[in-house]
């Protein structure tokens, strides 16, 4: 996998019209500690542009060149813990990119394999009432 990222190339002009630039790394092996993630959902948020500007904000700006922030979701596609085994999904500031390597104690980075538990197991009870006419 070659994640392609979207990254700042220049930060917004006085129009408020910051310039991007599509780039694809090719990712190191995994070191212990790391997962790879693939992923399938990021958030475009209203507070992006105040992460690009000088503008004071709750996080720090992203630097020319730096992956554009976001918060997202993606599968682990390989894992060298087992907290985050292969199939699992996580989420926390993963960036505008297809994928990336993180180590397992980054902040903001939790494991939703619960979380799709309960919803599927909810979904399913949900389906079954409907079907009996118990809904």
């Amino acid at each position: 996998m070659v994640p392609t990222q979207v990254r700042l190339k220049k930060v917004p002009d006085s129009a408020g019209r910051p310039e991007w630039e599509i780039t694809e790394h090719a990712l190191p092996p995994l070191e212990e500690g790391q997962i790879r993630l693939q992923l399938r959902y990021i958030s475009i948020d209203p507070g992006m542009m105040g992460w690009i500007s000088a503008r004071r904000s709750c996080m720090p700006a992203v630097n020319e060149g730096g992956v554009m922030r976001a918060f997202g979701v993606g599968e682990v596609v390989e894992s060298r813990p087992d907290r985050f085994p292969v199939g699992s999904f996580g989420t926390g500031f993963t960036g505008v990119q297809t994928g990336f390597a993180v180590m397992i104690d980054r902040p903001l980075l939790r494991n939703l394999s619960s979380a799709m538990n309960i919803f599927t197991r909810l979904t399913e009870r949900s389906i079954e009432e409907q079907q009996h006419g118990n809904a």
